[in-house]
């Protein structure tokens, strides 16, 4: 069976999604895998409480982007396999490298 390399970018709002993810790629038949922590991205929101009366009053909200790069070198069939099994609210985008030999797997 013929291995190639995929790179997978995966996002995700919740932590516990990421290391999921994390898990299941420890558990798969991949012959090797390399993860990449990308930087965390931070939103925040400051809306007014009241508009009129109390202007100082201010609520604060923020939004984490949690994001991972994978770089897999396996089957098109275990790729696919990681991409029925991933949980909802996970973005995932998977671009194949290009087949490579056993000998010359090196990162």
């Amino acid at each position: 069976m013929r291995k190639s390399s995929y790179k997978v970018n995966v996002q995700s709002q919740s932590l516990s999604d990421i290391c999921l993810i994390d898990d299941y790629f420890k558990k798969i038949k991949c012959s090797s895998a390399k993860k990449v922590r990308l930087p965390t991205k931070l939103k925040r929101f400051v809306v007014l409480k009241s508009p009129h009366v109390n202007k100082k009053t201010k609520e604060h909200f923020q939004l984490k982007m949690y994001k991972r790069l994978y770089y897999l070198l396996g089957s098109f069939f275990s790729v696919k396999e990681i991409i029925q099994k991933i949980p909802k609210g996970v973005s995932l985008k998977v671009t194949n490298l290009g087949l490579s030999s056993e000998n010359s797997a090196a990162w």
